[in-house]
């Protein structure tokens, strides 16, 4: 009896032990690599990523031109990848860009040369703004690597891209009734805002002597610097002439009367005697004016004397007039003002001690212009050059420069500064 249990206690332990041990010999089987074989891993796949830039090249900052042009461009854009190509115009009402014109790009990666034609809404008011816009993309490829079955996957992200800002300016929004021949409204940034024959060669007349007083206050000379009537200039004092206050040749005056005598009586004497000690002679200061006109950007204009007497060779535009009123305003406003918007001004003999003021009065008035918004002012009359005013104006918290060339009498000259006044107040904002 004792051996049975015995025996019965020894096979339930074999039983046991073999339970235990049967299953890692199944999982071993299970697991196996059979004999002649090699075990491989496939890769996990791989994604690069790239960040490309987008950008334009030939795109105008700004276009200023007459509403009857039609305005184009020619621009390219680099990597267009079939993308589409935005003309978009700034709505500054709602503040946010707004699609005018859509253009489709190649499917290629080389840049494309797109010519783009303005949409006719910049005609409807005088500044507005426009940029190109592309949008992002994304183009994926992916490569297979034979030997490892690695598979490699490319993402190109080509980036969303605008233009800089391209700013036109519409002149001539309307038809003017001017007698004058030819006529400039500039605004403070230097852009036509109107134009009548602007471009057109003409004499000057005494608008002439704004170059000479640009170049008498760049020089620096103080203000009771004593300079001398020459004989160049007695001569030209067949109207003007500061000998009307007892001068002779040879006598002293104070520089800057002088200034003040060519800004409010448009001396023509005071203007060579100006030219005559800036220049050393009348040749030698015309040249330096045509010098300073060049360096301006005054394409169209050349000097032979100080005054506005000379005849041929001696030119203009009022494109160019207003060109040298805006620089002439921006370096030395404060001055010109002072000068030119006085009512008379005194002189003195320096030599001969007398003091007068009786023949150096202003040419205009409060019953001709609107003085009040006027930051400086220049007429000019010669049987070549007609009537004419350059006039420096304030209106819309701007300025502008506002040129009228060719009218046939003071009352005209005036006249068509007021309509062109108006222009600027209505066209200028």
């Amino acid at each position: 009896m004792r051996n049975l249990l015995y025996k019965r206690v020894v096979i339930f332990f074999l039983v046991f032990c073999l339970c235990a041990v049967m299953p890692q010999y199944t999982r071993a089987e299970e697991t196996a690599v059979p004999a002649g074989t090699q075990e491989t891993t496939v890769p996990e796949p791989i994604t690069k990523t790239k960040i490309v830039k987008t950008a334009f090249s030939g795109v105008e900052k700004k276009h200023n031109y007459s509403i009857s042009a039609t305005i184009k461009d020619g621009i390219s854009v680099t990597h267009p990848q079939g993308r589409k190509l935005y003309l978009q115009r700034y709505d500054s009402k709602n503040k946010k860009w707004v699609n005018a014109m859509t253009y489709s790009l190649n499917v290629q990666d080389a840049p494309q040369s797109v010519k783009v034609t303005y949409p006719a809404e910049w005609k409807k008011a005088t500044y507005t703004s426009w940029r190109f816009y592309v949008p992002e993309t994304t183009v994926s490829d992916a490569v297979i690597d034979n030997t490892t079955g690695q598979v490699t996957t490319t993402v190109m992200k080509y980036q969303a891209a605008a233009s800089k800002t391209v700013r036109i300016i519409a002149a001539n929004r309307v038809k003017l009734k001017l007698s004058c021949k030819r006529a400039v409204v500039m605004d403070q940034d230097g852009n036509i805002l109107y134009t009548k024959n602007g471009s057109q060669r003409c004499s000057q007349a005494s608008v002439t002597k704004l170059m000479t007083l640009y170049l008498a206050y760049e020089s620096k000379t103080p203000f009771n610097k004593r300079i001398r009537i020459t004989k160049n200039a007695y001569r030209a004092g067949t109207y003007f002439r500061l000998v009307a206050t007892g001068g002779r040749v040879g006598d002293w005056f104070k520089f800057g009367e002088m200034t003040r005598a060519v800004c409010v009586s448009s001396a023509n004497d005071a203007a060579e005697a100006i030219g005559d000690y800036l220049g050393g002679s009348e040749a030698k200061f015309a040249k330096k004016m045509t010098a300073k006109a060049s360096a301006l950007g005054m394409k169209n204009t050349r000097y032979k004397d100080a005054s506005g007497l000379a005849g041929k060779g001696h030119y203009t535009t009022a494109k160019d007039q207003a060109i040298l009123l805006r620089a002439l305003h921006r370096k030395f406003g404060k001055r010109f003002k002072k000068d030119s918007c006085r009512k008379s001004v005194y002189m003195h003999n320096l030599t001969s001690g007398s003091r007068n003021k009786r023949l150096l009065t202003r040419w205009y008035s409060a019953k001709n212009l609107p003085i009040r918004a006027l930051l400086g002012a220049k007429t000019g009359t010669t049987s070549a050059a007609g009537t004419c005013l350059a006039s420096i104006y304030k209106a819309n918290n701007k300025v502008y420069y506002v040129v009228n060339l060719g009218s046939n009498s003071d009352k005209q000259r005036f006249s068509n500064a007021r309509v062109l006044y108006k222009y600027a107040r209505k066209y200028g904002k």
